[in-house]
Formats: structure tokens, C-alpha cells, sequence
């Protein structure tokens, strides 16, 4: 199993307590049931996984492919080859749906393209660095993020463009020290679609303020995650001094009015790898509820009742969830 901080060793373990006993423990129960045995449902590199009203969509990095499934997880169809035409893709790294269609990060193209939830291309525009997330408050509305080089200091990472490829505003510049590898841990962020025109900005490591902004750009109140939610200690092997991360969470999402955070584990080979909760963070920062999975989980996209997710062995699984 790959894991975002490759080659760290471990430090120390949790710094914080577990979520308060007054926080809502929800039991998952798998809806799709083969996913030992269906081939189609396998992955190689899932780096995306979304849903509309009828389908689920999981995009595939090293296939360079978008493969659609109905929402109880039964295979439909699947578009995309590797390559830098119409509906071909370089590496893909995230991926958004706004009513019929589907918005790419065709990271090393270099590009944002626009496809219908059927395969068909309907547009798109270069971008001046390689797009790693997005989340799209409307046609005119595309929100960005990049991951700084560490080359020329603080620069923007999240960056909004209208349809048409125009940029209309950026915001959070980049934490720099002129350490490239550290820098780049500190810079890993997810991007979350958490209601109407607003967008937050969860960053991976050392920080549980989550920012969120509005479709002009604008800071709206930031959400301080509760100390009961637990940072994960690593040291970062880089020259010089020693460096340490505090993980924050694996992954990020939104589901009944509260921010999702795939929470990090310690992997038996001492690094941080996916754990297996989602802690359910209100906007006030308290932990309201713990989803706990039978198992490691890459990607989580919360649905009302159900849940799809990516797990450690890069299957689509389909749950239902709530409480006990």
C-alpha cells in the first residue's frame, strides 16, 4: 500500500484524545457485496471518486479513465484514454460534478477539461501550473489548487477561474522554508464542496483551522476542528535539522451539513498511511459523529445514506451508514 509520506519514520503517537463519548458512532454495512470478485471495480491508481443523483464516478490516474457505476455500485460504462486530445487525459488528480458534467484536473496537460457525465467533451482551458484539486461552486465558478515547486517563495495555491479560462482570484499563498520536500508536505490540501457557493480548504498536515471562501473570493468564517480530533506525529527525513508533521487527515469530504475527515494511521512499516474512520466535524469545529469502516480507506464520498469509497486494495465499495 503507497503511502503520502513515503520514506518518513515514525515519531510518536497520537498528540490529542480520542473524539468525546458524546460523539455519534455510525456503523457501515456494505450495499455492493462482489467487490472481491469484480474485475471492474479494481483500480490501479483511484485518485477521485464522485456522485450525482443516478451514477458514481471513479477516475483512475494510470488508466487515465473514467469508469461510471450505478449507485448500487453495478459497472455502466467507462471513457478516457491517455494522451492530450478531447476526452484524453495525462495523470488526472481530482475530478467534480455540477449538474451534467464533470470538471478534470488533467494535471499534467496542464488543463482543466469539461466532459458530460456520458463521455462527451464539451470544453476546457489550460491553466499555467498542474491542477491537483478542484471544486466547482457553478459553470463560472472553478476553484483550483496547486502544489507550489518551492522554487520563487509564497505563491497563491488556490486559484478560481470562470468557465471561459479567465482568472478571477487566488488566495492562501504557500508555506516556504526553501526545504522543497518538507515545503511540499506542509502544502498538501484538499479542496471540499461544503454547501451553496462556498468552498473550504483542508490542509493535510499541521493545521486543523480549515479556511473556506465564497465564489468571489471572499473569507468566510473558518472552522477550527476540536482538540478531541487527533493530529498523528511524523518526522520528515530531510538535511539538516529534524523536521516534524503533525497529519492532519488522509482525505477530505462533505455529507449532512458537516465536513468529512478521513482520518491517517500508522502503517506497520512506521509511516502515516488512510485509517479507517471519517470524523464528522459540525461548523463550529465540534466532532458530531465517527464513521468506523471494516477497513483502510483511500477515497470517502458521502451520500445521504450510502457511502462510496476507495479502499487499501483499490476496490469501489458501496456502504450504507448510520447508527448503531
Amino acid at each position: 500500500m503507497k503511502s503520502m509520506f513515503a520514506a518518513a519514520s515514525l515519531a510518536a503517537i497520537c498528540l490529542s484524545a480520542l473524539p468525546a463519548a458524546s460523539a455519534v458512532r455510525y456503523e457501515v454495512r456494505d450495499v455492493k457485496t462482489d467487490f472481491q470478485t469484480d474485475e471492474r471495480a479494481l483500480f490501479t491508481r483511484p485518485v477521485a471518486v464522485t456522485h450525482t443523483g443516478e451514477a458514481v464516478y471513479v477516475m483512475d490516474a494510470d488508466y487515465n479513465e473514467i469508469s461510471v457505476f450505478g449507485k448500487d455500485g453495478r459497472f455502466i460504462k467507462a471513457f478516457g484514454r491517455k494522451g492530450a486530445g478531447p476526452v484524453e487525459f495525462n495523470a488526472p488528480s481530482a475530478m467534480d460534478i455540477v449538474e451534467d458534467n464533470l470538471y478534470i484536473c488533467d494535471t499534467i496537460n496542464g488543463r482543466i477539461q469539461i466532459v458530460g457525465k456520458g463521455g462527451a467533451y464539451r470544453g476546457g482551458f489550460p491553466v499555467p501550473f498542474d491542477p491537483q484539486q478542484i471544486c466547482v461552486l457553478g459553470e463560472d465558478r472553478i476553484v483550483l489548487s496547486h502544489i507550489p515547486m518551492g522554487f520563487d517563495g509564497r505563491e497563491p495555491m488556490i486559484h478560481c477561474y470562470s468557465g471561459s479560462g479567465e482568472l478571477l482570484w487566488e488566495a492562501l499563498d504557500s508555506y516556504y522554508t526553501g526545504d522543497r520536500v518538507y515545503d511540499a508536505f506542509r502544502n498538501f490540501l484538499v479542496l471540499v464542496h461544503t454547501g451553496g457557493d462556498s468552498v473550504s480548504v483542508v490542509r493535510k498536515s499541521d493545521e486543523r483551522v480549515i479556511l473556506r471562501f465564497d465564489s468571489e473570493g471572499r473569507a468566510l468564517s473558518p472552522v477550527r476542528v476540536s482538540e478531541e480530533y487527533a493530529f498523528k506525529k511524523l518526522t520528515i527525513p530531510v538535511k539538516g535539522p529534524r523536521k516534524h508533521l503533525q497529519g492532519f487527515c488522509w482525505d477530505a469530504t462533505a455529507g449532512r451539513g458537516m465536513i468529512g475527515l478521513l482520518t491517517m494511521d500508522y502503517t506497520p512499516e512506521k509511516d502515516l498511511g488512510p485509517g479507517r474512520s471519517v470524523h464528522l466535524i459540525d461548523f463550529a469545529g465540534k466532532v458530531e459523529g465517527v464513521i468506523e469502516f471494516p477497513s483502510l480507506m483511500l477515497k470517502v464520498d458521502l451520500d445521504g445514506d450510502r457511502i462510496y469509497a476507495i479502499d487499501a486494495e483499490y476496490r469501489l465499495r458501496v456502504f450504507s451508514w448510520g447508527k448503531p
